[in-house]
């Protein structure tokens, strides 16, 4: 999936679910940042004492930020830390800083009523911004018809073009609104006009439109089909004249 911007040095943001240590490592031989939220299932990732950050982190106050570094096979291995109400966040990278963004606080409500703040950390506020574009997609493509929901055929392949297709659509309307710096088309009015578009397109098999302009010819068509013949010019003629053919 990141073939595309192999050697770019660009920065991919991880699921937890796809949260392995050597994909993370891999990706760095090959020329991108990878970042994974961990997230234990039955055991911790490799290279994370996940249990050992907890303990570390018990009584620290909120926001209070910590990186674990290691050296695996020879590339360094981050797993930053940042302390929430109720847990620690935990993230595996090659790459990020805990340097704090002025202008991303996050707030918490505490046990009284009251509230506390505290600014995300940079590799924090990268994931939550690309967590946040993936959320505003499906977001999108559910609301308030998602196609997988009501086309009622469930072969596989017709998922997945439900799902191609949703997620085409819903691209098209977010690049068009920030193109126009104006608020995204509707879903409805959006497949409304798709639909009519497409149910009274005029475009051929072979990629052309009827009624399209025919870019008009450089010759007459006579000169085109004229044959062309070759004459050697006769023995003690003189100059060539064409006015005696």
């Amino acid at each position: 999936m990141t073939e595309p911007i192999f050697g770019t040095g660009k920065i991919v943001s991880i699921d937890s679910g796809f949260c392995v240590t050597a994909g993370i490592l891999h990706l760095h031989d090959l020329g991108v940042y990878g970042q994974a939220m961990i997230k234990k299932r039955k055991y911790w990732p490799q290279g994370v004492p996940g249990d050992q950050i907890n303990r570390y982190f018990e009584g620290k106050a909120l926001g209070s930020c910590k990186s674990l570094k290691k050296d695996m096979d020879e590339i360094p291995f981050y797993v930053h830390c940042c302390k929430d109400t109720k847990y620690v966040t935990k993230m595996m990278s090659t790459h990020g800083l805990l340097t704090t963004v002025p202008d991303h606080i996050t707030y918490r409500q505490k046990p009284d009523g009251g509230w506390e703040s505290f600014n995300y950390p940079e590799f924090l506020s990268n994931h939550n911004h690309s967590k946040h574009w993936v959320d505003d997609v499906n977001n999108r493509r559910h609301d308030p018809i998602g196609l997988e929901q009501v086309w009622h055929t469930k072969w596989w392949p017709t998922r997945q073009f439900t799902f191609i297709c949703s997620v085409a659509e819903s691209n098209a309307v977010h690049s068009k609104a920030r193109a126009m710096k104006a608020p995204a088309t509707p879903q409805l009015e959006y497949r409304r006009k798709l639909a009519k578009l497409m149910l009274n397109n005029r475009i051929q098999d072979d990629g052309s439109r009827l009624a399209s302009p025919i870019r008009p010819r450089k010759r007459a068509r006579e000169s085109i089909e004229r044959e062309h013949e070759l004459v050697s010019q006769p023995l003690y003629t003189g100059r060539w004249d064409n006015s005696k053919l």
